[in-house]
């Protein structure tokens, strides 16, 4: 029940929660390894389960590794053109004001 629960939830960190206290039970009691055949098959089955979501995990961590990366690039270029543009503005030469007479 747990794998094919853990299969098609999006509740990943629940049911993987549950899955430790599930074998911190039964396997500190022995109940596992004296029942091993009985159990075989769900514990194969839970950890192909858990095996598919950790690959699918590290692929979109992957993509947000790369997402970051990309936006932390931008953001440094856009940095650059606006110290580029303040440093253009502070460079350009100031109108002297002209000093007119004032005929009375």
């Amino acid at each position: 029940y747990v794998a094919k629960s853990l299969q098609t939830s999006p509740h990943v960190e629940f049911y993987l929660e549950w899955t430790l206290q599930l074998l911190q039970v039964h396997g500190s009691q022995g109940c596992l390894s004296t029942y091993r055949g009985r159990y075989i098959r769900a514990m194969k089955s839970l950890h192909k389960v858990i095996a598919g979501k950790n690959e699918d995990l590290k692929k979109v961590c992957r993509e947000n590794e790369y997402m970051l990366s990309f936006v932390e690039e931008e953001c440094q270029v856009v940095r650059n053109e606006e110290a580029k543009e303040i440093l253009a503005i502070e460079e350009e030469p100031k109108p002297v004001p002209s000093k007119r007479l004032r005929l009375e």
